[in-house]
């Protein structure tokens, strides 16, 4: 997106943020004339009049009930027209009809009810000061999510358009140069600051803190405590919004401490059937615990629906990682310098700088794990073909192996949950890939399955078209089915001196195949899945003449699965 776009996107957020600072003032409006009104003195009110008026939209019915009333304070007479602390209609809960009801059976009685007078101005005056909870959820959940949004975007857009450098170069995407079009892509120089995310992290937090002030005071004692359920809702915001501060504190300590970070490329841009290459520069000196992460990923970025159905998802097409311990030297020992290469085959799609609904950019992203808050900075670079793409690339990446860190495979093996020991019988290695050993998918699936169940029954319970019951609980049995083999599959490889053997399945019980270790032709991956920012792989055994047989699922990121195949090949006799 060029600084044009991200203008339309600030201009886009506004509506969305000034809908949410204004929902905002109005619930702290509501919590200051709750506090006002608290202090009034009770007297007695005879009813004049009462009606329920409705509003009629078109999809939805509104109520507001009014009320003329007399009263008399330090003996002297009054009249009010003003029943609750909120103005105009609404159908939140039913608390409109409820006190209309109650008006009209006090005004056919003949008799009367409590009002409260203000004791500085006693014209002023209001029968009901309940503090409506749902009424303030209401305006909570409105607020929070328009001005989160809103704000957010603001945010990050203004601090993305201060960034975004101007090209200088006369450039088309559509020439054979197209990434000169982008100032920092023509230049080679990119640049990373956590400063648009700490920025943004604040102020949706401070915002959610604001807006959540009810839940606080109700926890201190300033505010009633709702009744039933409803103290549940107090607990989630006063835990989100603590949670949400904590955030926002990581995300400006790690600004600080990390500073900018800017990655200069070697060449440009990046080849297909060629190479990425160049220096990563960080503001200060990092010392870290693993050394640093290198992850290059080719993202398929998809846009579907239209309108307010319009909706974006991104998938990895293809990544490659590697660990780098050792730092260049540089003249500045105060800052790191992170040498990147990378071997980009020839399949790979190249940068789409048009705008359209299947678009594919690069990214570089490189983390490493200190003490404190971690290290991560994040490069959109661009890779291209060019005259100089090379079907038959090989990477010559020698240069490379003073820099990566030292491969401890039984670290890799054991952060994964792989099992590697010897077979009972003492021939060769045995490979286990035990039941349930991701506890992040694991519980993720059983979680979102529960509550998918929890909302079949609760269609079924209400009566729900029977035909949308029967799709969603058709696709709650697949959840289901999917949600027991992540708890239940596990794998066993055997390589020998003669044969692999493959047995897998439910707690193991499963298919059982053995292979002549001469029919082996490689071990290799396959994409399972996407959870967040991380991909997981399959392995499978491929074998004569061009099967496979798969005997691991879920493999956390590229780095895992290559080492893990690395041990393979090695228990195989297939490279060191």
């Amino acid at each position: 997106m060029n600084r044009k776009g991200m203008g339309c996107l600030i201009l886009f957020a506004l509506p969305f943020a000034c809908v949410g600072v204004g929902m905002g003032i109005w619930l702290c409006h509501s919590v200051l004339t709750y506090w006002k009104v608290s202090d009034w003195e009770e007297a007695r009110a005879t009813i004049l009049e009462t009606k329920l008026i409705e509003h009629h939209g078109d999809d939805s019915v509104t109520y507001e009930v009014t009320a003329k009333y007399r009263y008399t304070y330090n003996n002297r007479a009054y009249s009010g027209t003003r029943v609750c602390l909120d103005f105009g209609s609404d159908n939140i809960g039913n608390f409109h009809r409820l006190k209309y009801d109650e008006l009209t059976k006090v005004k056919q009685n003949g008799g009367s009810t409590r009002c409260y007078v203000n004791p500085s101005q006693p014209a002023d005056s209001i029968l009901y000061r309940d503090f409506r909870w749902p009424m303030v959820f209401f305006k909570m959940i409105f607020a929070v999510v328009f001005g989160s949004v809103g704000l957010g975007l603001m945010a990050g857009g203004m601090v993305a358009y201060t960034r975004m450098p101007r090209s200088k170069v006369a450039a088309d995407i559509s020439s054979d140069t197209p990434w000169l079009a982008r100032g920092d892509w023509a230049s080679g120089r990119l640049v990373y600051s956590e400063t648009g995310k700490a920025l943004v992290f604040g102020i949706i937090a401070i915002f959610w803190n604001i807006v959540a002030v009810p839940a606080w005071l109700a926890l201190a004692d300033k505010l009633p405590m709702p009744e039933g359920n409803l103290r549940w809702v107090i607990y989630g915001i006063v835990s989100v919004s603590g949670l949400l501060l904590y955030g926002a504190f990581r995300a400006w300590r790690s600004w600080r401490k990390f500073g900018e970070s800017s990655f200069q490329m070697a060449s440009v841009p990046g080849v297909i059937g060629g190479q990425l290459a160049g220096v990563i520069q960080t503001s200060t000196k990092i010392l870290p615990e693993d050394g640093f992460r290198l992850k290059l990923r080719c993202i398929q970025k998809l846009t579907s629906g239209s309108g307010e159905d319009r909706s974006t998802h991104e998938h990895v097409l293809w990544e490659d990682e590697r660990v780098i311990s050792l730092e260049l030297a540089t003249a500045d020992p105060t800052r790191s310098a992170i040498p990147v290469l990378f071997g980009i085959p020839i399949h790979c799609r190249q940068t789409d700088m048009k705008p359209s609904d299947d678009q594919v950019l690069w990214r570089l992203e490189a983390s490493a794990d200190t003490s404190g808050s971690n290290y991560k900075a994040v490069f959109e670079v661009p890779v291209f073909q060019t005259p100089e793409s090379d079907p038959n690339f090989q990477l010559e990446d020698g240069t490379m192996s003073a820099y990566d860190a030292p491969l401890d495979i039984e670290k890799v093996l054991h952060a994964a949950g792989v099992i590697r020991t010897t077979p009972p019988d003492g021939d060769g290695q045995r490979f286990i890939f035990p039941a349930a050993r991701n506890l992040a998918i694991t519980i993720g699936h059983t979680l979102f399955t529960a509550v998918w169940s929890g909302i079949i029954y609760a269609m079924w319970i209400y009566h729900a078209p029977i035909v949308l019951t029967v799709i969603f609980g058709l696709i709650d049995i697949v959840m289901i089915y999917v949600m027991l083999d992540v708890w239940l599959y596990r794998s066993v490889l055997d390589v020998a001196r003669s044969h692999v053997a493959v047995s897998s399945g439910w707690l193991g019980l499963g298919t059982h195949r053995e292979l002549p270790i001469a029919d082996v032709v490689k071990i290799e991956t396959d994409k399972a899945m996407e959870t967040g920012n991380r991909v997981y792989y399959n392995l499978y055994v491929t074998y004569k003449p061009g099967k496979k047989i798969k005997f691991a699922k879920n493999l956390p990121g590229n780095w895992t699965a290559k080492c893990v195949i690395k041990a393979i090949n090695e228990a195989m006799g297939r490279g060191k």
